[in-house]
Parts: structure tokens; C-alpha cells; sequence
């Protein structure tokens, strides 16, 4: 389940365009036009010094809190200075 949706976060992240902030623009912009499969669509968050930032973002599963929160959990565990969280995108 984690391979899956790391590959369906890879592939919604990366675009022909070189500029992140714009590739990460459209995937904002596609949340907030409508919801993705049975439940809500979730962006992965990650907290450092900078504040929050979205990294990732969930979509067309079964649950995709439970998918964010168990990569979050991963991702938390591996990187504990910068601890990750989920939050709903639509």
C-alpha cells in the first residue's frame, strides 16, 4: 500500500515544468476542484524550521488519511527532526 501511493505521489508531483512551486500550484489547484475517489484527498505536511510545508499529497484510495498518516508515520520516525502530518486538501 505504502509503494502505491509513494508512486502516485511521485507521479502527481512531477511534471515537464522545471519551476516545483509552480508543478506543486496545479496539484493545489486539482485538490481544490474536487474530490478524488471515495474520501477526502490529503496533503502530506512536513513541520521544520521554515513552518509547514506540503510535500505530498494523497488521492483516489481507499482512505486516504490512513495512507497519509501511515507514510507520516514512516517519514516521522525516519526523519524526527522534521516530524510529518497529514491535513485534509479538499
Amino acid at each position: 500500500m505504502k509503494r502505491i501511493a509513494v508512486g502516485l505521489l511521485a507521479a502527481t508531483i512531477c511534471s515537464c515544468s522545471n519551476d516545483i512551486e509552480a508543478q506543486f500550484g496545479r496539484v493545489e489547484r486539482f485538490a481544490e476542484s474536487a474530490q478524488n475517489g471515495t474520501s477526502r484527498d490529503v496533503f502530506l505536511v512536513r513541520s521544520g524550521i521554515a513552518g509547514n510545508e506540503r510535500v505530498g499529497f494523497i488521492y483516489a484510495m481507499a482512505d486516504d488519511m490512513a495512507v497519509c498518516l501511515e507514510i507520516a508515520a514512516d517519514m516521522s520516525a525516519k526523519y524526527p527532526r522534521a516530524p510529518y502530518s497529514c491535513e485534509y486538501a479538499n
